[in-house]
């Protein structure tokens, strides 16, 4: 009877232990998402504990989480720095908490419910080639995390470094857990060097155009969402973007009143008048007509602001709640229009329902 017991207290551990994992995931990420992180984080550790305490010897299953996390931590780092992604709530040097978070609760399924994939290494680096692409790109798609362009190479790194790790957790799983604590530390001693050369660089690169990782308006701080280029017939570069929120602001909330910039970097020259006419036709494309009509003076007065730019020129359009929308050429502002009616309408060139490219206007709001 009592081995009965044991057993099925077994199973109640691994089942808790392999919901509350998706669960913390999702916390985590949404907390992230939507400027939510302190509590997620809060929650988080609550359910992380409850696990460790629910499993055989806690403390060492502590200790092994505790080293799986910081090296993951560190892993995560270098992975931000080389510009493969950028997270939510990232502004420091090291990973954000949610992240080494997201490490220890993964920990906590190999000391239960994912125990089983650790004695099959080949099958554990197929299964994190795949698993974990496919974490970062929902996180991305949640709000959570910024894939870098070109996307497509972001993820095949992505899925050759959970590769890596997944098989050398297989194969480290028969070391004691003294001995994993001691050689996560050596690990990432030897990871260290690859993050230093990296951290004086706060920009992300798309088509050879450089765009920073955060930008200022008006005092607040902006962090990039995600990045593009506008090809003309497919093949021809017309310019390369890049978009920019709030921390707490989720990319789908991009047309409400809230703080954003966007950034173009062109690769031809444009004379000045071609880029009201551009924005008319799209403008009509996303704006009521009425809407559209109340809001023609400050359009016109917007569109006379433009000048012609040459190549390597900037516009910026940023707009911020009280202060309006403002056009800049190279840093200079040209023009202050008002109003979060008109912040919404003329944004959604970029962003509306139809804008000027669906490709870019996915990869502006960080969407693979």
């Amino acid at each position: 009877m009592s081995l009965v017991v044991l057993e099925s207290s077994v199973n109640v551990a691994v089942v808790y232990n392999a919901l509350s994992a998706y669960f913390v995931w999702f916390v985590l990420v949404l907390g992230a998402a939507r400027g939510q992180e302190q509590a997620a984080i809060a929650i988080a550790v609550a359910i992380i504990a409850t696990n460790l305490l629910l499993q055989a010897s806690w403390w060492r299953s502590g200790v092994y989480v505790v080293a799986i996390a910081a090296l993951g931590s560190l892993i995560d780092t270098v992975l931000i720095h080389c510009h493969v992604y950028t997270p939510a709530g990232y502004a420091g040097w090291f990973c954000p908490p949610w992240i080494t978070l997201l490490w220890a609760n993964f920990a906590t399924t190999l000391r239960a419910s994912l125990q089983w994939l650790l004695a099959r290494p080949v099958f554990a680096a197929l299964l994190g080639s795949v698993a974990g692409p496919l974490s970062y790109g929902a996180a991305a798609r949640l709000g959570a995390a910024v894939i870098h362009e070109p996307a497509t190479f972001q993820y095949a790194v992505l899925a050759i470094v959970w590769a890596g790790t997944m098989a050398f957790l297989a194969a480290v799983s028969c070391w004691s857990v003294a001995t994993l604590a001691r050689r996560s530390v050596a690990a990432g001693a030897l990871l260290l060097p690859a993050v230093l050369p990296a951290t004086a660089v706060r920009k992300v690169e798309v088509a050879g155009v450089t765009f920073p990782l955060s930008v200022e308006a008006q005092g607040i701080q902006l962090r990039l969402v995600g990045a593009g280029v506008l090809r003309y017939r497919v093949v021809f570069k017309g310019y390369a973007a890049a978009l920019y929120l709030g921390d707490s602001t989720p990319p789908e909330r991009v047309l409400d009143d809230v703080p954003k910039r966007l950034e173009i970097h062109y690769f031809w020259a444009i004379p000045a008048e071609a880029f009201g006419e551009a924005a008319d036709a799209i403008l009509a494309r996303n704006v009521p007509g009425e809407e559209l009509a109340r809001l023609r003076d400050r359009v016109q007065q917007l569109h006379r602001s433009y000048e012609a730019v040459q190549p390597g020129d900037r516009y910026s359009l940023t707009y911020v709640p009280g202060y309006g929308t403002e056009l800049a050429l190279n840093g200079v502002v040209k023009a202050r229009i008002p109003g979060a009616d008109f912040a919404r309408a003329y944004f959604s060139i970029w962003l509306g329902p139809q804008p000027i490219s669906n490709d870019l206007k996915q990869a502006l709001l960080g969407q693979p």
